[in-house]
């Protein structure tokens, strides 16, 4: 997953030190000590679900397509991946649900915003079988750092049409859609201090100094545009029939010494594992799946 990136996640990742760190997590994790709260209720919206879906595709950015992780990043990823040391989201399913197999797809590409998982999304439209689950990890490159109001309500304005536009072409569908993924302080308690000297940087929402000392002023800062893209996400959610959101539980999740990959802004295999895990319980709770 990503680290923390500004005005595009990449502008601030080049000044702040922040790695995409999934949420998905994501916010996201194996959970043990990492989702305080993966249990609670997400979007109310609709129902609990009675039947294990039998197709799925992933949309969004870097967090979720495993980029980042050795052989074939797309087998790692949180979400839809086929290694079983992730033991993803995917895999989960698919041990309620046999037909599952095969009707996965991963079309979540690095670097996507918004406006690029519109592009994402046509080709899901056009998928057979039309997919019956639909996670979508997004805002890591949408965010602005520092952010004024009318960013967030731009990105919440374009969340929603997208979400529209998804609940439109596939009314049957379920949709997930998990908050940014992971405290930012645990992105820094994560690293090694070699590592945090490498990832050091200067201005808005540098969290790490160049010296390699959390900067507690701009980790202030980029916790509090977090919290309030994070509230986009899931107001946008809430608004659209059949979205579940999860509560905010990868923005929860404190990431874990090696869940971070060798490139300082991605998830490990490990971290990827962390991250499916507390999808995993945040979906159940939520009700986007069945819980037995």
């Amino acid at each position: 997953m990503n680290a923390h990136r500004g005005a595009t996640r990449h502008r601030i990742l080049a000044r702040t030190a922040l790695a995409t760190v999934l949420l998905l997590a994501p916010l996201a994790s194996a959970c043990s000590s990492a989702s305080a709260g993966a249990d609670d209720t997400a979007s109310p919206t609709a129902d609990r679900e009675s039947r294990w879906p039998r197709s799925m595709v992933v949309l969004g950015h870097s967090g979720v397509n495993g980029e980042g992780t050795p052989g074939n990043p797309l087998d790692n990823s949180w979400a839809s991946g086929s290694n079983p040391q992730v033991d993803s989201v995917y895999l989960r399913i698919l041990d309620h649900e046999p037909d599952l197999e095969g009707h996965v797809t991963n079309l979540a590409e690095s670097g996507a915003t918004v406006a690029d998982v519109h592009e994402q999304l046509d080709a899901a439209l056009e998928m057979t079988p039309s997919p019956e689950l639909v996670v979508v990890q997004v805002v890591d490159n949408d965010m602005a750092c520092p952010a004024t109001q009318a960013d967030v309500d731009t990105f919440q304005g374009d969340l929603a049409a997208l979400l529209s536009r998804l609940s439109d072409g596939m009314p049957a569908a379920r949709v997930f859609i998990p908050t940014f993924y992971a405290e930012p302080a645990s992105y820094i308690q994560s690293l090694t201090p070699e590592q945090r000297v490498l990832v050091g940087g200067e201005g808005p929402c540098a969290i790490v100094a160049p010296d390699g000392t959390p900067n507690r002023t701009e980790l202030r800062r980029l916790e509090a545009i977090v919290e309030r893209y994070d509230e986009a996400i899931m107001s946008a959610c809430d608004a659209t029939d059949r979205c579940w959101h999860d509560n905010g539980a990868f923005e929860r999740t404190r990431l874990h010494r090696g869940d971070i990959a060798d490139d300082l802004s991605h998830l490990s295999i490990g971290g990827h594992a962390h991250a499916a895990d507390v999808a995993w319980r945040s979906m159940r709770s939520a009700g986007i799946l069945p819980t037995t």
